[in-house]
């Protein structure tokens, strides 16, 4: 989600030709140079029998496109040759597996069959807690589980979350009881840039100790009172110790979005979260934003007194 739709500047070239000149691309906080481009289109065309995936991280070696980690930014670089391929700046081999393609709501719902699928779980009722604990699922087996039970119980369903994310399943027992996805926060959104008070250079080496709730659900079959800034407390205190184990980046400030002729945030505001303002209802579908006219309240949770200044610094 973010306020406004990324811009990119300038014409776009025919493939093939020489480029015309043009102003540099900004594509997922990235401002990409022609020089860059050429060289990202240089890649593509050497490796194209190696397929997409190889294409990605020989270019982020050669463009030296590192997480804090270590680990090569390789979704958020498949995003971009997506997107220039999109612009017409470059061509892509055609997807080995489908993968992103894949990733619609309909095909990870859960089977009639699923120990947790609605007619399963149609007369489960979870009124208290008797032994709770909140894995962290990504990487593991338990990671299409998550993507299933979002898909099926969740409003929004499922989709595939790009850069770096973490996903967690709260247990009772054996028993899913509430789904929670962290991920890379909006490039630019007014109210949360207003409360912080950064620049666009701040803003830029600082977007990083920003995470994003993207997704939080509660299972219909648990019915306790004030469960909800219960789970979301504990399960923020585990996502920042595995955000920094993970990526290397201690998180100051968090952030989601809630839909207000939905909810009313109830939980977040429970859970010491704070309402700084709304977006203009702007939404990323494929590699553009659309407004939806959907405009969402703006939610943060500093994770230190300090946040402000360290975002600033």
């Amino acid at each position: 989600m973010s306020d406004a739709p990324v811009p990119v500047y300038g014409r776009v070239s025919t493939l093939g030709q020489p480029n015309e000149t043009r102003a540099a691309i900004r594509l997922r906080g990235v401002t990409l140079s022609d020089g860059e481009v050429d060289v990202i289109r240089g890649i593509a065309e050497e490796y194209w029998s190696h397929g997409r995936s190889y294409i990605s991280r020989m270019v982020c070696k050669s463009l030296g496109w590192y997480q804090d980690n270590g680990r090569l930014k390789d979704r958020a670089c498949r995003d971009i040759l997506r997107s220039l391929q999109q612009l017409g700046f470059l061509k892509l081999p055609l997807s080995k597996t489908g993968a992103y393609h894949s990733s619609t709501p309909s095909s990870h719902v859960l089977p009639d069959d699923h120990p947790v699928s609605p007619s399963n779980m149609a007369t489960t009722v979870i009124e208290h807690i008797t032994c709770m604990s909140i894995v962290m699922v990504r990487w593991t087996k338990e990671d299409k589980l998550w993507n299933s039970l979002v898909a099926t119980y969740h409003y929004l369903g499922y989709r595939l979350i790009v850069g770096r994310h973490l996903k967690y399943i709260v247990y009772d027992k054996d028993i899913p009881i509430a789904c929670i996805g962290w991920g890379d926060a909006a490039w630019h959104i007014r109210d949360r840039d207003a409360w912080i008070g950064w620049d666009q250079i701040q803003r830029r080496q600082n977007i990083k100790l920003t995470v994003n709730n993207v997704r939080f659900l509660i299972l219909p079959w648990v019915k306790i009172s004030n469960f909800a800034s219960f789970i979301l407390s504990r399960a923020t205190k585990a996502m920042v110790e595995d955000w920094q184990r993970l990526y290397g980046v201690k998180p100051v400030l968090l952030e989601t979005f809630v839909e207000r002729d939905r909810f009313r945030g109830t939980c977040y505001r429970a859970a010491n979260w704070i309402h700084v303002g709304s977006t203009k209802g702007f939404a990323r579908q494929g590699y553009s934003y659309h407004n939806h006219q959907t405009p969402k309240d703006v939610y943060l949770y500093p994770l230190r007194a300090n946040a402000r200044e360290l975002l600033r610094s």
